[in-house]
């Protein structure tokens, strides 16, 4: 049996709750440090449903392939992987000036 290996294209997605958790990090861990920080985040691969209706005619959906980083970014325990996800580690640059 041959397997293909296919890219797949995904949109990216921040939670408005990393945001909150970015300002948590800042305040009680990273301070004025810039220095990268290692965040977590998790890859979910996308899938394709086909869906029969009442008049027995088939609708297919695709559901995307998605990048995802939470407010738990920091915490690599306390990300809940979910079924068919794979975490995906990472750094973020944050600076502490305008630009």
């Amino acid at each position: 049996m041959s397997e293909i290996l296919r890219f797949e294209t995904f949109s990216s997605t921040v939670e408005p709750e990393f945001w909150s958790g970015l300002a948590h990090h800042k305040l009680h861990s990273a301070q004025l440090d810039t220095a990268r920080t290692c965040v977590q985040g998790e890859f979910t691969g996308g899938r394709r449903h086909a869906i029969r209706n009442d008049n027995l005619t088939t609708q297919r959906l695709a559901v995307p392939a998605r990048m995802r980083v939470s407010r738990g970014a920091w915490d690599a325990a306390g990300s809940s992987q979910q079924p068919g996800t794979v975490a995906v580690e990472g750094q973020l640059y944050n600076t502490n000036t305008i630009e």
